[in-house]
């Protein structure tokens, strides 16, 4: 039945592309044929078919968009819920409440102030003046495999709103309420305060304070400021606490679950037109543990190279990044990637080594068409051996 539906659509959305388009309604998407070569136990090859199409009216008041994907396997036999997948499947209905009301109907993606990804459901946006705007929603928290399939939104009920003041002294503020339910209880319930402000000249300065009504605890608080020194210089610091999200229903409650904390800093140098040259340090800690983490990276326009180097109670570990590409003829861009990295998760063990490498290239056709070539090779612990093969074919309008 899933089959046939999607199938159904897609020779729909390819009926009704051409169909608006002489009616003159504003269409664009992109077709993508995806393989992907690898072997496990048996070779496989798998092919991706994606489409991703916004269709709106002259007037831009009604839009309707699609983000689906198929899947096939050459060797496996892939239930319908591996095969199908809508990332978004949506009507937009503008240009209400004389332009001033954006409702949203169907699967979309949604960051409402805190995590939440896909909802199965209504979003409306409603723009007060300027300077006031509300955001509510509701629906079906869509599974986390995007499988094309809609669940009971009474087992998987979330429910919230966000509230925005923009440009209020320099400074944008978000005030959100977020809950999720099931059809016996209320799980879970957050409400928070986001700030992005610009009162300090040259000084970015963002304020994130969410709290988790039902345990009664501080969620998530990031303060963090960035302050440009020069037209070439400019620094970040940045502290993090973070719980992990748990919910009642997971499997995870088993554990006993801390919050950690971290602390960036970050220096950022452009030594040259295309040439910049980054530092960054991190110091992670939680009850029972405390790590570092050390980053050197220079790039330019085409490329660059970054060591790291972590020490501490979740292991050791130095990492080499390499990324180059070259524009070879016009269109046609060739490009290498190298991942080295040496670790070890505890003291007591020997140090382990892993080696990832991709070569790619890359070839625009026109305005429509594109083609990505790249073969992947690995080697660690596990496999002596493993390469693998990936292509792309595009088509834009």
């Amino acid at each position: 039945m899933k089959e046939r539906t999607l199938l159904l659509l897609f020779v729909l959305q390819a009926f009704f592309s051409s169909s608006l388009s002489a009616q003159g309604f504003s269409i664009h998407g992109k077709v993508q044929n995806s393989i992907y070569a690898y072997e496990e136990q048996q070779r496989h090859i798998r092919a991706y078919q994606y489409l991703q199409c916004s269709a709106s009216t002259p007037n831009k008041a009604i839009a309707l968009n699609l983000n689906l994907r198929a899947l096939t396997d050459s060797e496996a036999k892939l239930t319908s819920d591996q095969r199908f997948k809508a990332y978004a499947l949506n009507i937009m209905l503008k240009k209400l409440w004389n332009e001033r009301l954006h409702i949203v109907l169907g699967r979309q993606f949604l960051h409402p102030g805190t995590t939440l990804g896909a909802l199965d459901g209504i979003q409306a946006t409603a723009r007060f003046s300027p300077r006031w705007r509300l955001q509510i929603y509701a629906g079906g928290e869509t599974l986390p495999s995007r499988a094309f399939d809609v669940q009971n939104p009474r087992d998987r009920f979330v429910a919230g709103g966000m509230v925005e003041m923009l440009r209020f002294h320099a400074t944008d503020v978000q005030m959100f309420y977020q809950q999720k339910s099931d059809q016996q209880q209320v799980f879970w319930q957050l409400a928070g305060i986001n700030l992005n402000s610009k009162f300090v000249k040259d000084t970015p300065l963002r304020i994130q304070a969410h709290f988790n009504l039902k345990s009664g605890d501080l969620h998530r608080l990031l303060l963090n400021g960035r302050h440009k020194w020069s037209e070439t210089f400019d620094t970040e610091l940045e502290y993090k606490m973070q719980r992990p999200r748990v919910y009642a229903q997971s499997y995870f409650t088993i554990f006993e679950t801390e919050p950690f904390q971290r602390i960036r800093s970050v220096a950022n140098w452009q030594f040259k037109k295309s040439f910049a040259l980054e530092g960054q340090y991190q110091w992670l800690f939680a009850e029972g543990f405390t790590a570092h983490r050390m980053l050197l990276g220079v790039h330019d326009l085409r490329g660059g190279l970054a060591i790291g180097y972590e020490r501490g109670d979740l292991g050791d570990q130095l990492t080499l990044e390499a990324d180059y590409g070259y524009e070879v003829i016009h269109n046609l861009t060739a490009s290498l990637a190298i991942d080295y990295s040496r670790y070890r998760t505890e003291t007591v063990y020997e140090f382990e080594h892993q080696l990832a490498n991709a070569a790619r290239l890359d070839y625009r056709l026109g305005k429509h068409w594109s083609a990505v070539l790249e073969y992947q090779w690995l080697t660690n612990r596990i496999k002596k051996s493993d390469s693998r093969l990936l292509n792309h074919i595009a088509f834009r309008w």
